[in-house]
């Protein structure tokens, strides 16, 4: 628990990229591991878990300064123009007959402008897009500059209560790949499984859409109706990946490793990666982070 206060502290003090703390905290790994039978080696745990929880933190912080009545303005709606990076895949929550895709994702804001002049700000909204048919599909790491209404909503999906509406006409992609190499290949991942999950359920959506969400922390590939109830109902939780997600997928993960043959002391080399993998695949949720912190 120390260690992990320790960790967010030092991240909100610091910020920085993700990347030094999450090399860090391989290189403390890996020294617990090789020196495991030594008591330094409890150190060195504790200080792999200083550097996730700083580098959990450092990824996620948004600019407290940028308060929801910086983009409404303090009334419950406004006109803006907003440039950032898509930071999570992107779910289509419906699809019309004439090709018109509605997308659901979130943005990280990194540019404002409502009145005045551009302001630089770092804050996430949800934002609906209603796309035409010609559009590109809207992956992890793009830049896009959208133009659109925004507004309060107790019922947004993800951590922002903002959602920005936009259509084709008030959307320009500016630029592929921006976000983090590590994450766009758990987010390949995780799409690949989607897809096995939704095989033979294609006349069944809205369930096809809900295991999805449940084992896969998939909230955007619900149908609106199913996530108002759970929203509605104060059982959204049950579709966040949480502590138990971790528990079950480490049961399997040690099933497969144990079928391998491995003595149980090197379990870790292999158990470890792939959790860190599916945490980061599954949107870094902060109900994810509890067993380790609980083990910090």
């Amino acid at each position: 628990m120390v260690s992990a206060v320790c960790g967010c502290a030092i991240g909100l003090r610091f910020g920085s990229s993700p990347f030094p703390p999450l090399i860090l905290c391989l290189v403390f790994t890996l020294l617990a591991i090789l020196f495991r039978a030594r008591p330094a080696s409890s150190w060195a745990v504790q200080a792999a878990v200083i550097c996730l929880f700083w580098m959990r933190t450092a990824y996620t912080q948004t600019d407290i300064t940028a308060a929801p009545e910086l983009f409404t303005g303090g009334s419950d709606r406004a006109f803006v123009s907003v440039i950032g990076r898509v930071d999570d895949e992107a779910g289509v929550l419906r699809e019309d007959e004439d090709g018109r895709r509605t997308w659901s994702f979130p943005l990280l804001v990194e540019g404002l402008h409502r009145v005045g002049d551009w302001r630089p700000v770092k804050f996430d909204v949800r934002v609906i897009w209603i796309a035409a048919g010609a559009a590109p599909p809207v992956n992890y790491g793009q830049r896009w500059q959208l133009d659109g209404l925004v507004r309060n909503d107790e019922f947004a999906r993800g951590p922002s209560a903002l959602v920005l509406r936009a259509s084709t006409e008030n959307a320009r992609l500016l630029g592929e790949e921006q976000g983090s190499f590590l994450r766009a290949f758990c987010f390949r991942g995780r799409r690949a499984c989607a897809e096995i999950l939704s095989r033979g359920m294609e006349d069944f959506p809205d369930q096809a859409g809900l295991m999805r969400a449940l084992m896969l922390g998939y909230r955007q590939a619900m149908p609106d109706h199913l996530y108002d109830i759970f929203s509605r109902t104060g059982t959204l939780h049950i579709v966040a990946i949480s502590g138990s997600h971790i528990i079950i997928f480490s049961g399997i993960a040690i099933a497969l490793i144990r079928s391998l043959g491995l003595r149980r002391t090197r379990w870790l080399y292999f158990l470890a990666p792939m959790l860190i993998l599916y945490t980061l695949g599954t949107g870094m949720a902060p109900s994810a982070d509890k067993p380790y912190l609980h083990k910090g």
